[in-house]
């Protein structure tokens, strides 16, 4: 059940035993869900409020149109109903003044989070994205009405459609990515000690680090950015760059240290190789096993790979 069916089930006194666990629990994940339900409780209170003007008795104006038939009872009866008429405006006054409220105040998150495996999605202004397992991306249900702004954790990879007008902004960890039209990389994980932006078309601002200024990136440009020592390299993006998304990994007389790099983030393990770490692989997958990666690089380099939980050792012996 979706958080919004619990704020209603909540709202009228209807959520079960185990609804009521599973509320309590939602409320206390976080300051942003006690807000959501405070701004639905405070509308929900200010819809059941009466009028002061108003203290007729629904029910008995109504019974009374019904039982008196004489010309007199008919006309006080205009008088209930012009009170009646009242009531309803007054209803649909606080129904208008509601959604204008919803509309203005509250402007309801929307995320999207892949966990084990990538996920594909449509935005509201038509731009595809492409999210790598265990990332999230968040932005408004306002989104591409006045503005294109998300927030990403994790990796992905944007097709922007192109409006000069509305910008298209991703926030992550270390800061800010710009642009109007393109396609593009993000890479923000907290736990990693960098932040990457690739270009495959367009150009790209990027805004990483307290002390860095605003970075153009242009087709084929790269910009890595070390969390600790608040530095930034520029470099030219790698065949495998996008290796994760379309499952092509292309190793051509690559450096194992550089291939093994390759394998961690398509996997999102960790490969760590022992013993030959300059040997050169040529060889080629397309969306591959793990298994089928283990069993061709023990036959490369001739070597006794273990995996222990999210990590794979490579031990090898000899470079072919």
């Amino acid at each position: 059940m979706d958080h919004y069916n619990l704020i209603q089930k909540k709202l009228t006194d209807s959520l079960d035993a185990n609804e009521e666990i599973v509320f309590n629990n939602w409320i206390q994940a976080s300051e942003s869900n006690r807000l959501t339900f405070n701004r639905f409780k405070a509308i929900w209170i200010a819809l059941a409020q009466p009028t002061e003007e108003i203290a007729i008795d629904l029910h008995k104006a109504k019974a009374t149109f019904w039982q008196n038939t004489s010309q007199q009872r008919v006309k006080k009866f205009v008088i209930h109903r012009r009170q009646w008429y009242s009531i309803a405006a007054s209803i649909i006054l606080l129904i208008v003044s509601g959604l204008l409220f919803f509309k203005f105040w509250y402007d309801p998150e929307i995320t999207l989070v892949s966990t084990d495996s990538m996920i594909e999605a449509t935005l509201p202004d038509g731009s595809d994205v492409w999210l790598y397992k265990n990332s999230k991306l968040t932005y408004q249900q306002s989104f591409n009405s006045d503005h294109r702004q998300l927030k990403l954790e994790g990796l992905a990879f944007f097709e922007v459609s192109e409006n000069k007008n509305k910008p298209f902004t991703i926030s992550c960890t270390d800061g800010t990515v710009t642009v109007v039209g393109t396609s593009f990389e993000v890479k923000s994980y907290q736990e990693d000690s960098t932040a990457e932006v690739s270009v495959t078309t367009g150009k790209v601002a990027v805004d990483f680090g307290k002390k860095s200024n605003t970075i153009l990136l242009q087709k084929s440009d790269k910009v890595i950015y070390n969390r600790n020592l608040d530095k930034i390299n520029k470099i030219a993006t790698s065949m495998n760059e996008l290796a994760w998304k379309n499952g092509n990994i292309i190793f051509d007389k690559t450096i194992a240290h550089e291939a093994f790099e390759v394998l961690s983030e398509y996997f999102h393990k960790n490969f760590i190789i022992t013993n030959g770490n300059n040997c050169k692989l040529t060889t080629r997958f397309k969306n591959p096993s793990l298994e089928e990666v283990i069993e061709e690089m023990a036959f490369l380099l001739d070597a006794k790979i273990t995996v222990e939980n999210n990590s794979i050792y490579v031990e090898a012996n000899n470079c072919k």
